[in-house]
């Protein structure tokens, strides 16, 4: 009833249909278990982080700091209000739309 390259060409593609199914019963759980893991690994990154804070441990001595006593006066001009000043200017807007004063 068939022929022999129709049944070779059968077998091919049912054993290429069976490849597909093996394969993705191994890639689709080894994907969702991939990603469930990276998901612990990033919380547990973040719970670190939060536990022990960001800021970098600096060993400088007070001698080998700078003074800058006239960034720090102008500075303090700067964010000291005048003492008649009752009100700040506040501006605000979307990032990108051209906030003028």
């Amino acid at each position: 009833m068939y022929s022999e390259s129709s049944s070779i060409s059968l077998t091919i593609e049912y054993n290429a249909k069976n490849i597909y199914l093996y394969l993705s019963f191994i890639f689709i759980p080894g994907d969702i278990i991939y990603a469930w893991r990276k998901n612990k690994y990033n919380a547990h990154l973040l719970n670190k982080t939060v536990e022990k804070g960001t800021r970098p441990i600096i060993d400088i001595s007070d001698d080998e700091l700078v003074p800058r006593p006239l960034v720090v006066e102008r500075l303090k001009k700067i964010f000291q209000p005048n003492r008649n000043q009752s009100f700040y200017h506040v501006v605000c807007g979307e990032h990108g739309t051209g906030k003028l004063r």
